[in-house]
């Protein structure tokens, strides 16, 4: 049987899903894109529809301060940090060892 738990398992990023999001040979460039707009359209997004209620008027009016952008990024930062610390609560959830013919096994807690 196989006693692998769900923080002893392996990180593969060459292939699967993940590899998709880097194409071959620009994976620093798109990781240093990504670092920078994911959280910063997300924040925006936060900010319109949470913050100023979907009103663009008064979301210009937020964003007219001089460190805007920043305080923005750092929003989306927070954001994209606790949606992705809600995915690996739920993945350590959901995860259910297998053993060696690829049947799950129950384990009692």
């Amino acid at each position: 049987m196989a006693n692998t738990s769900f923080s002893s398992q392996g990180i593969n990023l060459s292939s699967g899903k993940g590899a998709s999001f880097f194409p071959e040979g620009f994976e620093n460039i798109f990781l240093g894109l990504y670092f920078i707009f994911v959280p910063y359209l997300t924040g925006l997004l936060f900010m319109f529809f949470y913050v100023a209620g979907s009103e663009i008027e008064l979301l210009s009016s937020i964003s007219k301060a001089e460190s805007s952008i920043f305080l923005t990024w750092i929003i989306g930062y927070e954001v994209v940090a606790g949606i992705m610390l809600g995915v690996i609560f739920l993945m350590a959830i959901k995860f259910t060892p297998k053993d060696d013919n690829g049947k799950k096994v129950f384990i009692r807690p």
